[in-house]
């Protein structure tokens, strides 16, 4: 199986979950933008710049190489009027499509990775097309826990469209985070009130 096939596949998925794509390279790359809402993210907005790859090899050394140029475009892309980290997060995706992954790649992309600073996120994803095996991180650390379950969705989706999840998950620790957050503030202001 070749690898030409899925990027056109690739494309309608993330125009169908509401990314905008901003460049595209005819069988090699594609990158798009999307900015959502998450409610059970504790409130917040995350700006989203994901990139599209194909490659027949795809190594250590191909990821690293892209990380620098791909967290330059997606940080010129998603300015925040918000303070990052204040209910508004940047995550970059990069999903490839290759004919083979090695080892050391399979590793990089089972591990999550954040960008220098706070509420940014770095995550690859792979689908080696001659095994049809895909390598991502289903790990979700502490810091961003309740972002996880989003990215994981999104890299799923377009490394495989017709298998993957059909919805994005809820991220029970983000909601209960808020639903604390609400009685925290909330039923000290009825007590208040009540007594008032």
């Amino acid at each position: 199986m070749t690898s030409e096939s899925f990027l056109p596949e690739q494309q309608a998925e993330l125009e169908r979950l509401g990314f905008k794509t901003l460049k595209t390279d005819p069988g090699t790359l594609i990158m798009a933008s999307g900015k959502f809402f998450y409610w059970d993210c504790i409130l917040t907005f995350m700006n989203y710049t994901v990139f599209v790859r194909q490659v027949e090899m795809l190594s250590a050394a191909v990821i690293e190489s892209d990380r620098t140029h791909f967290q330059t475009l997606a940080q010129a892309e998603n300015p925040s009027f918000l303070p990052r980290g204040m209910q508004s997060g940047n995550a970059v995706l990069i999903v490839y499509i290759a004919n083979t992954v090695d080892t050391d790649a399979q590793q990089i992309c089972q591990k999550p990775r954040s960008i220098s600073g706070f509420a940014k996120f770095y995550l690859t994803g792979a689908l080696d097309t001659s095994t049809g095996q895909q390598y991502f991180s289903t790990k979700s650390p502490m810091v961003g826990a309740v972002y996880y379950g989003k990215f994981r969705y999104f890299i799923q989706r377009l490394l495989d469209p017709k298998n993957a999840p059909a919805k994005q998950p809820t991220s029970i620790l983000g909601a209960g985070l808020l639903i604390m957050l609400v009685l925290m503030f909330v039923f000290p202001l009825i007590v208040l009130l009540a007594l008032g």
